[in-house]
């Protein structure tokens, strides 16, 4: 069944960015817009510290993707943002 997508959460997210002069989204934000319009995307966890990461690693389904959220950091490659968890 068709719902309507909640246009106060996508607008409220855009707002926020543009109040924080940025032009682009977070992959979380941009995760929640996508979902708003029921486009699926993958499962995201947010943390603040890289002992909840670890402890959210192993609550998921192998391999886990581990990436920095920052709205200063576009490409996390390019300072090891990312790393792949297969196991202990």
């Amino acid at each position: 069944p068709y719902l309507k997508p909640n246009m106060d959460n996508v607008n409220l997210i855009i707002k926020t960015a543009q109040s924080e002069r940025r032009s682009l989204l977070t992959m979380v934000e941009a995760k929640a817009v996508l979902n708003t319009f029921g486009i699926p995307t993958t499962n995201t966890i947010s943390v603040d510290s890289a002992e909840e990461a670890l402890n959210a690693a192993k609550l998921m389904p192998l391999p886990v993707v581990m990436k920095i959220n920052s709205p200063d950091i576009t490409h996390k490659q390019d300072v090891n943002g990312c790393l792949l968890y297969t196991s202990d």
